[in-house]
């Protein structure tokens, strides 16, 4: 009875064996706080890396959502295995949303985020001078902001930032673009 019940269900042993060879192509770590400590909130994110060793390149990942409700990073998660699966660090990360904030503070939170990764660099294995922006609807207008907008609350070294700024993308629509 065995025997006629496996190749039944064989269908499922090739997509399983995909996706526990593609689990293993990098790590996440999960809930790192990336904003220093006195921030107004403590803002999170998760952390993923490819299997590679040695430095390589990183991706701050912003989720949209409309600048509301809650943390939204699940709607990134695909892109964000996705880009570690091809070598690059990803950062997936959420922001002060309102109503309770408003602008600049989402931009603080995410040019924190891009110091953390900075700072973080060696310890993760980031190229601290190849860091870009990707973010979907409200979080690819955050993904634009966090690289150009001069002038805002955090305390930052605006040289700093602009040191690392390369690509910043921005999507609209569904947002998993990649194959």
């Amino acid at each position: 009875m065995l025997v006629s019940v496996v190749p039944r269900y064989s269908f499922l042993t090739l997509p399983l064996v995909a996706l526990l060879a593609s689990c293993t192509n990098r790590s996440i770590t999960r809930d790192i706080v990336y904003t220093p400590p006195g921030w107004p909130e403590a803002v999170k994110g998760d952390l993923h890396r490819p299997s590679t060793g040695g430095k390589s390149p990183a991706v701050l990942l912003i989720h949209g959502g409309g600048w509301t409700g809650k943390d939204g990073r699940w709607q990134m998660n695909r892109i964000a295995g996705k880009l570690a699966k091809r070598g690059y660090v990803v950062l997936n990360v959420t922001y002060r949303l309102a109503p309770r904030w408003t602008y600049p503070a989402p931009v603080d939170d995410l040019r924190e985020a891009v110091k953390w990764m900075q700072d973080h660099a060696e310890e993760h294995g980031i190229d601290p001078q190849r860091i870009a922006t990707f973010g979907y609807s409200a979080g690819g207008y955050l993904a634009a902001l966090t690289g150009l907008i001069e002038g805002t609350a955090a305390p930052l070294d605006q040289a700093r930032i602009d040191a690392v700024w390369r690509t910043i993308v921005m999507g609209i629509g569904r947002p998993d673009p990649l194959p």
